[in-house]
């Protein structure tokens, strides 16, 4: 989840209204009817003096300053407690995939994390995919090391049941606008259901977002969903980078 930005820009240049240094935040992901948390998802706020929603106007940002962005996720790392959950979500989107920077990042990441946390990569559908062919060879390599995948935001964008067949992730993350619907709608809410049940049946683990209210937070138990992330739980906590 590219998680929106704060109204305050940490490090930000007043005149020029730009941030001078990377931002990121990190935000937990609970087991749900529990105080357990699974692990923390790192969230992107600023970047190289891009806001992230300057970033997620240009997809093609994401591949351009992927080296960096990746150190940063690495120095990021190092400032999390591995008390406060073992599995760090990152988000790595389509054309990332097909960057030759990603080995060499992947590399890195997996050093730098080991033994202490394991790597769990969100795979954002914020654009459309188009080799597919070749991200799914690649995410299966990936998984072939030890890292678990996410679909992130399924249900909105282009993540889709083809995603879930055939790139077999442990997690999937139910978009939060499904959610804030069941919260008004019955047959949304009995949509809630069906979906986390047919995320079972494929045996993967269900993750919904958005849960913000209590209303949120008893759909999501009722729905036997296995973890949950929102406002509710935690607000996202700035990373100060060594």
């Amino acid at each position: 989840m590219l998680s929106n930005p704060d109204t305050e820009c940490i490090g930000a240049n007043t005149e020029t209204n730009k941030v001078t240094r990377p931002v990121f935040h990190a935000q937990a992901i609970f087991r749900l009817g529990s105080e357990t948390r699974e692990g923390r998802e790192l969230l992107l706020r600023n970047y190289a003096g891009y806001s992230l929603a300057e970033i997620l106007k240009k997809p093609e940002l994401f591949i351009t300053l992927m080296p960096g962005l990746f150190n940063t996720k690495i120095d990021c790392i190092k400032g999390i407690c591995p008390s406060e959950g073992k599995k760090i979500f990152i988000n790595l989107t389509p054309g990332q995939i097909k960057s030759p920077h990603l080995e060499e990042c992947i590399t890195r990441l997996l050093e730098v994390a080991s033994p202490e946390f394991k790597i769990v990569l969100e795979v954002t559908e914020n654009e459309v995919v188009d080799d597919w062919n070749y991200t799914l060879r690649t995410l299966h390599g990936l998984q072939e090391r030890g890292i678990e995948i996410a679909i992130d935001d399924f249900g909105a964008g282009y993540a889709n049941l083809k995603s879930l067949i055939q790139i077999r992730p442990t997690y999937v993350k139910v978009d939060r606008l499904i959610l804030d619907k069941a919260c008004i709608q019955p047959q949304a809410e009995n949509f809630v259901y069906a979906l986390v049940n047919f995320i079972h049946n494929l045996e993967m683990k269900a993750i919904l977002e958005g849960i913000e209210t209590a209303k949120h937070l008893a759909i999501a138990i009722k729905s036997r969903a296995e973890f949950g992330q929102g406002y509710l739980f935690e607000k996202p906590k700035a990373i100060v980078l060594p």
